[in-house]
């Protein structure tokens, strides 16, 4: 076995996907709007803070030395920027173990919480061994030989072998703490944006229909830019595309007759030449 055959572990990504599972989309949002505004707050503060009281100080140095109250002036705009930006970053990016407690549900929560030294070692000793592998393997290509010799590739398959068990078992208890809650979310997700009432699901479905008609309508009436003279034309998508148009229509005639509004048809885009006749 040689280094191209051992795939990276990429603990991160795989725990990324587990744990969202236990995060609805709503919480994330308003806990990015959250830190976004506090960030830009604090932000805005601390800058100001930081600069005016380099510049007041710079006032009352300047007369005594120009090039010192100069550079008080210069500190000054530095200080801002950096405490600004450390203390947007503070909010908009803190790390997982102030964040994820604040989105996670209650049984992830509590899982977090017991395993969180377990889940960073882990990240930790993962991402270390990626890096490891992705270095030995430019090696050939840096020195123009073969520098990782049987040895090291054995030595790192056991590690990979390791780690992998121990990042499985860690997935496998987060998902069996973690069931009710991400079935919990997936009923969230899953009735997330949709219509409440029998009406307005009908109409939306209706939509969305209307618009694979238009797109379908569309597709065909640039493939009759296409067709030269002579040249056979298969008939079935025009077909199809008819027979869509006149189960809409009927659709839409039933949806007007219970008292509803739904979307109008576009109007036909697909040349009539290569339509048989309705009936």
């Amino acid at each position: 076995m040689d280094l191209s055959e051992l795939e990276p572990l990429d603990f991160r990504t795989a725990l990324v996907k587990a744990e969202d599972k236990a995060i609805t989309t709503r919480r994330r949002k308003q806990s990015g709007a959250l830190r976004g505004s506090s960030g830009f707050l604090v932000m805005i503060g601390g800058m100001f803070t930081v600069m005016g009281g380099l510049m007041a100080l710079a006032h009352y140095v300047m007369p005594i030395s120009a090039f010192l109250g100069g550079l008080l002036l210069v500190t000054a705009i530095l200080g801002a920027f950096a405490a600004g930006m450390s203390g947007i970053m503070r909010y908009i990016e803190p790390g997982d173990r102030k964040l994820l407690p604040y989105l996670f549900e209650p049984q992830a929560k509590a899982f977090f919480l017991e395993n969180v030294d377990r889940r960073e070692r882990l990240l930790e000793r993962t991402e270390a061994f990626d890096d490891a592998r992705r270095a030995f393997k430019a090696l050939p290509e840096k020195a123009g030989s073969d520098e990782v010799d049987a040895g090291v590739v054995e030595n790192l398959t056991e590690r990979r072998a390791a780690l992998a068990a121990e990042t499985t078992a860690y997935l496998d208890d987060f998902t069996r703490a973690t069931e009710d809650d991400r079935r919990r979310v997936a009923d969230i997700e899953r009735a997330r944006g949709q219509p409440k009432t029998a009406d307005k699901r009908a109409l939306a479905a209706f939509k969305s229909k209307v618009w694979k008609l238009r797109n379908l309508e569309e597709a065909l009436e640039g493939l009759q830019d296409s067709v030269e003279k002579g040249m056979t034309v298969d008939l079935s998508p025009y077909v199809a595309a008819q027979r869509l148009r006149g189960e809409l229509e009927r659709e839409r005639e039933a949806l007007v007759a219970r008292g509803l509004k739904p979307k109008r048809l576009p109007k036909v885009r697909t040349s009539p030449k290569f339509l048989p006749a309705r009936t």
